[in-house]
């Protein structure tokens, strides 16, 4: 489930899965406001608690599978494979498509399809987590991360930043900053 890039990384939930997973999401944000000398052990339990359930419910949907790939999760599969190589350079679908040897049509018809979201999102969210994770644990400028992103212009990055996540880069950081400090 974890490690697997031939899977779908996503499971969809029966509606009773579904309220038991808010529950304890709620209930870890109710811990981590309580912030008691118990609450930490509460929150690590209830997380191992949610990844033994969606393990639980990845192995009943995939025992239910032949393991044979489709067309197109196979063209998914190299697209996400593409991005994942690529995004710090290659912004735009056309360029992927390029790489496909698709129209960027018909990449984004078949990409929707089959993931649920448009290739533009997926390469934006793999821009953003890339950016997020520079901001969360390293101490390079916002100019660095963004030169390192593929962007020249630095304002525009914290512009494009701010649209994905409704805060600036270094409001980001300083949020991440204040959320490792202990109880």
């Amino acid at each position: 489930m974890y490690s697997n890039v031939l899977t779908t990384p996503y499971v969809y939930l029966k509606q009773e899965q579904n309220e038991v997973l808010c529950n304890h999401i709620l209930e870890i944000e109710r811990e981590k406001d309580l912030a008691d000398s118990w609450s930490e052990e509460k929150i690590r339990i209830l997380i191992k608690y949610i990844i033994i359930e969606a393990t639980r419910t990845w192995g009943k949907r995939e025992n239910n599978n032949t393991g044979v790939l489709s067309e197109h999760q196979e063209f998914s599969r190299k697209f996400n494979q593409l991005v994942d190589r690529n995004y710090m350079n290659l912004h735009k679908v056309g360029d992927y498509a390029a790489l496909l040897n698709v129209t960027s049509n018909v990449l984004n018809k078949r990409i929707t399809e089959g993931c649920g979201i448009s290739p533009s999102c997926v390469i934006v969210n793999r821009l953003i987590l890339q950016a997020k994770r520079l901001l969360a644990y390293t101490d390079l400028s916002v100019k660095e991360i963004a030169f390192s992103l593929g962007y020249e212009d630095v304002s525009y990055f914290n512009r494009y930043f701010k649209i994905q996540t409704s805060y600036t880069p270094l409001t980001f950081r300083r949020n991440q900053e204040l959320s490792k400090r202990p109880y």
